[in-house]
């Protein structure tokens, strides 16, 4: 074979060769993509399915968020989670879709830093009851809003350091959604503080609203309080149409160290917060208020004496039936509590009349921060619904992946 045709031969064969490798990959990137997208559709099927099942289904017993007795000591449950034998979080008896009962919630809630849960069911159990073998899930439980503050804290420091009476600070209202301004929200904010009275701490509320302007920004001034004080919170209400929040601010960290709070219907926990502070130094319950959603605040329980306590003995929990606590109308409660903070200069020395706000974390907005596993890093899925607990409207957030 003459040089020229040699090496036309060896071109078409290396352009040939070229052809079937370009094919092969182009096929293999297409079944890969194809593969994916079959993936995540499947996936977002499990999701869905997953979804409804936790928003729409009670559960089997339908009950079994309420499978407990109280006393002024305990919370007993009668139910095991090998009991529960289908898992959901619907009100039974509702009649309309995308109510999840309060209490069911309630369960979803571990261990935080702001005091013991009331964790009932594990993640594995609920993941083995939705036949998730192979997946993992996380659910979050948020406001619909973004409410953000500007120059309050100082405030609150100031007033509690005794340099400055008057509060006033900014707000900016969002929705979570898209994180667009909503204009002429109503926001209340209650500003709490307590005063030593004798043997004894009172609470003092002031209150001012505004509504906020196009860009969904507003003001709020007028606030202000009676120095000295020993202990000041911040609490904002904001309404917008059919969409509402509640958010709480503390000058400083907020106070895990005095007591945890949990609700049970008309049941309010207090439990004492072992891991926190001085196990050994007793707090004592002053008085408890309801604020409603419409921003009055109720006084409905003061000291009776030495009861109320909490320690770390045997009166380790307080519980108490406080009437009108489970109604749609109350936001969030408010416990003064003697005690003593695990910082100097109050640690072994002066106490304060501490302002829990709870119950956690429905005082920062949201009803579950996180109930699940840990994400991996694979395939996952996000899908989300705007469900109703207690009256109030809330992004119900399911993450679902695929293990590795």
């Amino acid at each position: 074979m003459a040089a020229g045709q040699l090496y036309d031969y060896i071109i078409a064969v290396v352009a040939t060769g070229v052809m079937v490798i370009s094919s092969i990959t182009a096929v293999t990137n297409f079944n890969f993509g194809k593969m994916l997208y079959n993936d995540e559709q499947q996936l977002i099927q499990v999701a869905m399915n997953i979804l409804n099942t936790l928003l729409l289904d009670p559960g089997d017993p339908h009950d079994w968020g309420l499978r407990y007795s109280v006393d002024e000591e305990n919370v007993r449950v009668f139910l095991n989670e090998s009991e529960i034998r289908r898992f959901g979080l619907a009100q039974s008896g509702s009649s309309t879709t995308y109510v999840l009962d309060p209490n069911k919630v309630s369960w979803l809630v571990g261990d935080t830093p702001y005091g013991e849960g009331l964790q009932l069911i594990s993640y594995e159990r609920v993941r083995d009851l939705l036949g998730l073998q192979g997946y993992g899930f996380s659910i979050r439980i948020i406001s619909p809003l973004v409410v953000s503050v500007n120059g309050l804290e100082e405030k609150l420091n100031d007033a509690l350091n005794g340099e400055s009476t008057d509060i006033s600070f900014s707000v900016s209202v969002k929705r979570y959604s898209d994180l667009s301004s909503i204009p002429n929200a109503k926001v209340t904010a209650t500003i709490l503080y307590s005063k030593k009275e004798r043997d004894t701490f009172l609470t003092y509320p002031i209150q001012a609203s505004n509504f906020t302007d196009k860009f969904g920004e507003c003001h709020i001034s007028g606030l202000t309080v009676e120095t000295p004080i020993s202990f000041i919170v911040a609490i904002l209400q904001v309404n917008a149409a059919n969409l509402s929040s509640v958010s709480t601010f503390y000058a400083g960290a907020p106070p895990g160290y005095a007591a945890g709070i949990n609700i049970l219907q008309e049941y309010l926990i207090l439990t004492h917060p072992k891991k926190i502070g001085n196990p050994n130094e007793a707090r004592f319950i002053q008085n408890i208020c309801l604020l409603k959603k419409s921003g009055k605040l109720v006084v409905v329980y003061n000291s009776t004496g030495s009861n109320d306590i909490l320690n770390w003995g045997s009166l380790d929990n307080w519980v108490r039936l406080v009437e009108g606590l489970s109604d749609n109308d109350v936001s969030l409660i408010i416990v003064t509590i003697s005690a003593h903070p695990p910082e100097p200069p109050g640690a072994g020395g002066r106490r304060q009349g501490v302002l829990v706000v709870g119950p956690y974390p429905a005082c920062f907005g949201s009803r579950v921060i996180s109930y699940g596993g840990a994400m991996q890093q694979s395939a996952s899925v996000k899908v989300s619904r705007i469900v109703e607990i207690g009256g109030m409207l809330y992004i119900f957030e399911l993450t679902v992946w695929k293990e590795l």
